[in-house]
């Protein structure tokens, strides 16, 4: 099976690329800067002609500004490329007759929950800019699911660690600071919560319903 998987070069799309491939499936990663094909998911032209020449049976995007401090700052950029970049996405995969669309959501849709333990059917209550975007993503991908009978999986991940992760995310942040012997610092007055899992499962999950 071959899947194009976008935001190939992220934390995520590294261990995912790698994954597909130990297991059978030609990945073709599509990143901004590098990769198998270069460029931009909000150029429609791009999307819609340059990826479209390829042959792929499913999509996995992954491409996302998930820095949550620089979409408050540029609230703009932040919902052309998680949203319109998405929207292209879509319209590339209806194009495409793709197997599956498969979406790479946050559990931040959820932003203060509304109710623990959180379930699917839990409300969304967005606070961020990127929460919204994925908000917003989401309703889009079940729209073109419903009108363009488009199969589609909206995954939304807790924290995910592993290789490839940035040093500046929470889990990377408190490994650091056991092994210097530092104190772990808390944000929010420690008041957040999440569940971490490794990346590996994701990629697990990935493949079950590609």
């Amino acid at each position: 099976m071959r899947v194009l998987v976008t935001g190939a070069n992220g934390f995520i799309g590294k261990n995912l690329t790698s994954y597909l491939e130990k297991n059978g499936y030609i990945a073709i990663g599509v990143d901004l800067r590098s990769g198998d094909v270069v460029g931009d998911v909000t150029n429609m032209n791009f999307v819609l002609e340059t990826l479209a020449e390829h042959d792929f049976d499913s999509i996995v995007h992954l491409a996302a500004v998930a820095d949550v401090k620089a979409c408050i700052e540029d609230p703009y950029s932040c919902y052309k490329i998680n949203s319109f970049g998405t929207l292209n996405m879509l319209e590339l995969a209806v194009k495409k007759g793709v197997r599956r669309f498969i979406y790479s959501s946050s559990a931040n849709v959820y932003g203060i929950p509304l109710e623990l333990p959180v379930k699917e059917t839990t409300p969304t209550n967005p606070r961020t800019p990127y929460d919204y975007s994925k908000v917003v993503s989401e309703n889009l991908i079940m729209s073109y699911g419903r009108n363009k009978a488009l199969p589609f999986v909206i995954l939304r991940s807790w924290k995910l660690f592993g290789e490839y992760d940035v040093p500046t995310t929470a889990v990377s942040r408190f490994i650091s600071a056991c092994l210097r012997g530092d104190s772990i610092q808390l944000y929010n007055a420690g008041r957040d919560t999440t569940d971490p899992y490794h990346v590996e499962n994701y990629c697990h999950a990935i493949n079950a319903i590609s």
